[in-house]
This record gives C-alpha cells, sequence and structure tokens, in this order.
C-alpha cells in the first residue's frame, strides 16, 4: 500500500516518457482549448446585441430592471446616449418635476441633456471621488442619475399601457 511503490513498477525512462508526453499535452489543451474558451466567453460578453432603451421600457419590469443593469454595467456610455436621445424627444424625465425645479433636480436633469451631460458626469465624478473618500457606503450620483431617469420613465410608459 504505499503510494510511491507505483513509481517502483516505472522505470526512470519511463517516468521521463510519461512527463515529455503529458506536459505538452497540458499546454495544448490550455492554449488551445481553456484559453480559447475563456476568451470567447469574454469576447461574446462585450459584443452581445442589447435591446435599445425604447425597447428595455416596452418589457415589463422584471426583464426591464435586469437588461437595464447589464447594458449600464457592460455599455453605460451607449446607454446614456440613447437616454439623451429618449428625453430630448419625449422629455418624460423634466415632466415629473413636481413644481419648480430645484438647483440640485436640474444638475441631474443636466446628464440627459446633450450639451451640459459631459460637464456634469465630470462634475458628478468629482464629487463621488471625494465622497469615497470621506464616506464609507457613499451614493454614486452618477449611477443615481441613470436609475432614477430609468425609474421615471418606465414608470411614466407603465401608466399609459
Amino acid at each position: 500500500g504505499d503510494v510511491f511503490s507505483v513509481l517502483d513498477s516505472y522505470s526512470p525512462s519511463g517516468i521521463s516518457m510519461l512527463l515529455i508526453l503529458l506536459i505538452p499535452a497540458i499546454l495544448i489543451f490550455y492554449t488551445l482549448g481553456w484559453k480559447k474558451y475563456h476568451s470567447t466567453t469574454n469576447i461574446n460578453n462585450m459584443t452581445k446585441k442589447y435591446p435599445s432603451y425604447k425597447e428595455i421600457l416596452k418589457m415589463d419590469e422584471k426583464q426591464a430592471k435586469k437588461i437595464f443593469l447589464e447594458r449600464h454595467t457592460v455599455d453605460m456610455e451607449s446607454l446614456l446616449e440613447e437616454m439623451i436621445d429618449h428625453e430630448e424627444e419625449m422629455g418624460s424625465f423634466k415632466k415629473t418635476a413636481r413644481g419648480e425645479i430645484k438647483p440640485a433636480e436640474q444638475m441631474i436633469l443636466n446628464v440627459f441633456n446633450k450639451e451640459k451631460s459631459s460637464e456634469i458626469i465630470d462634475l458628478f465624478k468629482k464629487i463621488d471621488n471625494a465622497l469615497k473618500d470621506s464616506e464609507e457606503g457613499a451614493p454614486n450620483l452618477i449611477n443615481d442619475a441613470f436609475f432614477a431617469k430609468f425609474a421615471s420613465d418606465f414608470h411614466e410608459l407603465f401608466r399609459k399601457r
């Protein structure tokens, strides 16, 4: 019963022959099989075709939230462009404001304004970074703006259905 007694049955040349065959086989499997599988999985996630923002708004709530979160995570820039276009076309986010728009609310609305978006996002990034340094669990203002607009647009369309 000793594990090493198995090695006694092999001659030194037999063990070296086994290693000579086994090591290249493992390297070939890794380079052709394992590595290829993982790289195509990542590429598929990056090139996955997502529904447009308008299509997401027409989905049932559970599916819309799931797809919106995926797109927000993977494809935030093009999602922002579509959300800006939607806001310019519909003005839906601005319509949800009750009464006079306060400066803090206007900043969030400006995230979805073509002329002011990049400037306000840069400002929000600076604020987010300052808050991260001073508070644990500080809010992410850019994400909050995205989710607020999505919730506003989704529920506005939901009421019209």
